[in-house]
């Protein structure tokens, strides 16, 4: 009932070599689960990320704002886990099954790399199934690099909003790309399934200036191998890629 959204069922930060296990986590005020890093006393600065840590055979359920937020991780593991009804009983934004979302903004400047999602099932979570939500800072390294989603379903959207991420041989409804404050590029889809009835959206920016002006929303690399786009409406797909499209 707490109008904050800290709250979280699990929060793992600034911690190595973590395995959780065979957990249900539901109706806590903030996410179910959250990997991340530890604020500095004094400084402002998150420098210090969590490592090795591995997450099996858990459900994060109905949780006020995310299933599972990835903030500021090196080496994270996620496999046969179901995120599921983010925000059915009360709602904070995002509400998103999956958020990736290291925060490029200064002083802060998170990173999150080599993350594996595998055999993970999505649905049912008020504002989308997965959202990544960090940004390419200002001409530095990705701040997202090296995630692996394989063998997962989303029943809905997933949004993407930064690179670095790549989808194998899993079934999403729908793909949207949203332009940012820097390129979205180095993405991709390899043997994978799109099935809603706007399976694959490319968007300009969510952003504006301080006179309203939209800023950011390029596009760079995005690849597409061996998948099939299909609609709601029709059991035939739209297109069936059988090499890369670039």
């Amino acid at each position: 009932g707490s109008s904050h959204e800290w709250g979280h069922g699990i929060s793992i930060k600034n911690a190595q070599r973590v395995k959780v296990s065979s957990v249900f986590v539901s109706q806590c005020i903030g996410d179910g689960i959250v990997v991340g890093g530890w604020l500095e006393p004094n400084t402002n600065v998150y420098d210090k990320a969590a490592k090795q840590v591995r997450l099996e055979n858990i459900v994060s359920d109905d949780n006020r704002r995310q299933a599972m937020t990835i903030s500021h991780a090196d080496g994270v593991v996620v496999k046969n886990c179901r995120f599921t009804n983010t925000g059915k009983t009360k709602y904070t934004a995002p509400s998103a099954g999956l958020d990736i979302e290291p925060n490029a903004e200064e002083p802060w400047n998170h990173g999150v790399k080599n993350v594996r999602i595998e055999n993970c099932f999505f649905a049912g979570n008020k504002y989308r199934q997965c959202l990544s939500h960090g940004y390419i800072n200002r001409g530095k390294e990705d701040n997202i690099q090296n995630i692996t989603v394989k063998g997962c379903t989303f029943e809905g959207n997933c949004d993407i909003h930064t690179g670095g991420i790549t989808f194998v041989s899993s079934t999403l409804e729908s793909a949207t790309f949203r332009g940012g404050r820097d390129k979205i590029e180095n993405v991709t889809f390899s043997g994978c399934m799109l099935t809603g009835d706007k399976p694959l959206v490319f968007e300009g920016t969510m952003y504006k200036d301080d006179r309203g002006q939209s800023i950011g929303g390029d596009f760079g690399m995005i690849k597409l191998k061996k998948c099939e786009i299909h609609s709601k409406e029709s059991k035939e797909a739209l297109f069936i890629l059988n090499s890369s499209v670039e």
